[in-house]
């Protein structure tokens, strides 16, 4: 095997066992009135430099974060922020569904 081959083989693993370890939150952003789906919704983990845009469904899935405390920020054009304190534990995944 090839020394590139050999270092991108490591590097997969090594990326792969930092997502597999933390927490995950995973969840769907949504207008409250209609109950439609908020596509390309932004939230971002305050404190951290990890942001993440919902898809088509407003769906959204984030893995691989360290336990604590922290505070999910969510905006979309035409809506007001919210700030939502979130508990993240590497036991169990945490599931939001945001109006």
């Amino acid at each position: 095997m090839s020394i590139k081959k050999t270092s991108l083989l490591i590097l997969t693993l090594f990326c792969s066992a930092t997502i597999a370890f933390g927490g995950n939150i995973k969840g769907k952003v949504y207008d409250k009135t209609t109950g439609e789906s908020l596509p390309a919704a932004t939230l971002v983990i305050d404190g951290t430099n990890r942001g993440f845009v919902t898809d088509l469904r407003g769906e959204f899935s984030i893995v691989g974060i360290e336990p604590g405390e922290y505070t999910l920020i969510v905006s979309y054009i035409g809506y007001q922020q919210k700030n939502i304190p979130i508990s993240v534990s590497e036991e169990r995944g945490t599931s939001l569904n945001i109006a």
